[in-house]
């Protein structure tokens, strides 16, 4: 840690006539309020050197019509913290003129009370401070209109939050964050 933060070998070796101990204390100390950061900021999905980067890219969305309207499913893969929230556009039209946003939080599944209506849906990420992933299409690079309001089975649910496809209670996650590794935090 102290390769982190800059001075702390002078703030350590600091004397004081009567308190000789005073400057390690006083480098414990430092020490002690930069590691209660650290892990304030790994817990609140913060950066401490900038804005946090926004979850790794969505693999897709597909979207399939239900009796009420629409059923959109999220697939999210690769790296990413608890806190997690998922965003879905729908419009009329292919370029998202007058999109109407739906917000899932931590689910990655939505029923969308649209109707008949036929729509193009994009879905994004985002952690509370960050900035978006690149939208992902329904239908792939060109959006695809979907009828709503027929009955079809749904298929299996991609969860919430950290937790696994097709379990629930997860919430934001079971776990801090998916993968084998904690992902990079970095500067924007």
């Amino acid at each position: 840690m102290s390769e982190q933060l800059r001075n702390l070998a002078w703030l350590r070796s600091l004397k004081i006539d009567g308190i000789p101990e005073f400057g390690a204390r006083l480098s414990e100390l430092v020490s002690d309020l930069h590691a209660n950061t650290q892990q304030i900021a790994q817990q609140t999905n913060s950066s401490l050197t900038g804005n946090p980067q926004p979850p790794p890219p969505l693999q897709s969305v597909t979207v399939t019509p239900t009796e009420v309207g629409h059923h959109v499913s999220i697939k999210h893969e690769g790296d990413y913290y608890r806190g997690a929230v998922y965003h879905i556009e729908s419009s009329t039209s292919p370029q998202f003129v007058n999109p109407h946003p739906e917000y899932t939080g931590p689910a990655r599944e939505i029923n969308l009370a649209t109707g008949t209506q036929k729509l193009h849906f994009q879905a994004f990420a985002s952690y509370l401070n960050s900035g978006n992933t690149t939208p992902v299409f329904h239908g792939g690079s060109t959006p695809v209109a979907v009828e709503g309001g027929k009955n079809v089975p749904r298929g299996t649910s991609q969860g919430g939050g950290t937790g696994k496809p097709g379990s629930g209670l997860a919430g934001f996650g079971p776990v801090p964050f998916t993968g084998s590794k904690p992902p990079v935090r970095g500067k924007s």
